[in-house]
């Protein structure tokens, strides 16, 4: 007699494949309940008793759900927090903007012929900070996770301001490298520690807006900048070159900031000095919505796997790797291309800063602006690159002559607008991705492409090429059309996990797969990440 065959129920089948392809923690699902339609335990389980072990019990104690939060509340606590977090942020951003660029100045006040630079010393000098950066960001992103945020921060801002004051000792070549390798050390703290406290102390809503206010310090700091190194030019007759005070005086007062971000940064929301238990507790609920988690210390490799295969993680590396090549190039070869391509004075070229950084402010809060209003940060993005491609076009087809200079700064002022892809990108990622573990690994990665970029733009614009460097601006318009496109396949890629995410949540839930979308807040704080959890939605 043959024995009897158990045909599983197609359908059930389906089902179960629909969950699957949107989480990688399939045992939060009764496989058999699934494809047979007959719980085997009574309920389908939710979650997996590993990962509410592993929920970290600092937060949980300063959990409440049942706790309502109006709009006047929400408002006098974002103002605690911008007071204790944002303020940080901002100056610690300028800090480093100015101290990273402040050679740029430096390079119109006399340094490559007093340390006698020569060929591609000069770029060197920028490429070997960002590949400093390059090799220490997955350590500082460990480190950001691992310690408390405010004590590593401000030793990290300390550390960095005192190899400024040496670079005012520096009499060749060799001496600034190895500075300059340990500024980028330092300095490659910020945009980590940024993206946590983003994510951690603001809503998804208010984080394109946090990221942006910081991110606009490196226009205060071409506005500033600008006049400080006007001021520093003039100083005439002292005992040491005028470039060798700036170092020395910008580096002291780095010093002094880093000492004050230990007392007035906050460690986590639940140990800030001199806010009260309750407003604790409704710092961490308002963020609850976020749903990726405050605080969890454990170190979790099942997330550095997910992190590794999971395609948003690599289109955010290769946005910011293709953004930052150009960026990285302007940067440190702008005021050389004023002053000698378009012909204007080293008073004039330092002055233009302020226009510059106040135009680049002005970019990046329209584009804050317009991605909140239009509710697309995506196709936000890739408006505000449409200028750098007119840009480049116009670089390399209009005569590089006096008669044009005034319309060719207006094109290299249109090159600023590449930044605002690079902000509303570091808010797809405080937003998009969840898991303490995991979405460490991802902003290592994002900020590896990022320093890659910086590293690579420089060595874009060889001695050989100048003064026009016209192949450099052939490979900057090839980079802002490849991050276009890697933009729109992420937009893609998000809308249909959304829409799996929205089908599989309907499935578990007993729900038609097409009912409305409901979202579950209760995991919250578990450190689930953003495949794990199915009731997780991509902001795009």
């Amino acid at each position: 007699m043959s024995e009897k065959q158990v045909t599983p129920d197609l359908e059930g089948a389906h089902k179960l494949a629909a969950v699957q392809s949107v989480t990688t923690d399939a045992s939060i699902l009764d496989k058999d309940s699934m494809i047979n339609g007959k719980p085997s335990h009574g309920a389908v389980p939710v979650l997996p008793s590993t990962i509410i072990e592993e929920a970290d019990e600092e937060v949980l104690k300063y959990t409440d759900a049942s706790i309502t939060i109006t709009p006047e509340e929400n408002k006098r606590l974002l103002r605690i927090i911008d007071k204790r977090v944002l303020t940080i942020m901002l100056g610690t951003y300028f800090c480093q903007s100015l101290d990273k660029q402040i050679l740029s100045f430096a390079s119109i006040m006399g340094i490559r012929e007093d340390l006698k630079l020569k060929g591609q010393e000069y770029s060197w000098l920028f490429t070997c900070l960002y590949l400093a950066i390059l090799c220490t960001e997955g350590l500082q992103n460990y480190l950001v996770q691992r310690l408390p945020i405010n004590r590593w921060l401000g030793f990290c801002v300390f550390a960095w301001g005192t190899t400024c004051c040496f670079v005012a000792l520096c009499h060749n070549f060799t001496g600034i490298l190895v500075l300059r390798i340990l500024l980028g050390v330092f300095e490659c703290v910020c945009q980590p520690a940024f993206v946590a406290l983003s994510a951690i102390w603001y809503k998804k809503e208010e984080q394109a807006r946090t990221i942006t206010l910081w991110y606009c310090c490196n226009g205060l700091q071409a506005m500033f900048g600008g006049l400080l190194g006007f001021g520093f030019y003039h100083i005439k007759g002292a005992a040491l070159a005028s470039w060798r005070i700036m170092f020395l005086v910008l580096g002291l007062l780095t010093i002094v900031w880093g000492a004050s971000i230990v007392y007035i940064l906050p460690a986590s929301p639940m140990k800030a000095r001199g806010i009260s238990e309750d407003d604790r507790v409704k710092i961490v609920e308002r963020v609850r919505e976020n749903q990726t988690g405050v605080q969890n210390r454990k170190f979790k490799m099942e997330h550095v796997w997910e992190a590794l295969k999971d395609p948003q993680a690599w289109a955010l590396f290769a946005i910011n790797f293709l953004n930052t090549i150009p960026t990285g190039g302007l940067g440190s070869y702008g005021n050389i291309i004023i002053k000698t391509n378009l012909g204007f004075t080293v008073l004039q070229t330092n002055l233009l800063g302020l226009a510059q950084g106040s135009f680049q402010i002005t970019v990046l809060l329209l584009a804050a602006y317009v991605a909140k209003k239009w509710n697309q940060t995506i196709l936000t993005a890739v408006v505000f690159t449409l200028p750098n491609i007119i840009s480049a076009v116009l670089f390399l087809t209009v005569p590089n002559t006096k008669a044009h200079a005034g319309g060719l700064l207006f094109a290299f002022y249109m090159t600023i607008c590449i930044q605002a892809q690079a902000t509303l990108s570091f808010s797809l990622l405080s937003r998009n991705i969840a898991g303490q573990t995991k979405r460490g690994v991802v902003t290592a990665m994002t900020f590896i492409g990022w320093a890659a970029g910086n590293s690579a733009g420089p060595q874009l614009f060889q001695a050989k090429d100048a003064p026009h460097y016209r192949k450099a601006f052939i490979g900057q318009l090839g980079c802002y059309v490849a991050s276009i496109l890697v933009l729109l396949g992420l937009r893609i890629y998000y809308m249909d996990q959304n829409r799996r995410k929205r089908r599989a949540n309907n499935v578990v839930k007993g729900r038609a797969e097409d009912a409305e979308d409901e979202i579950d807040l209760s995991k919250a704080f578990l450190d689930l990440t953003d495949k794990q959890n199915l009731d997780f939605r991509y902001s795009y």
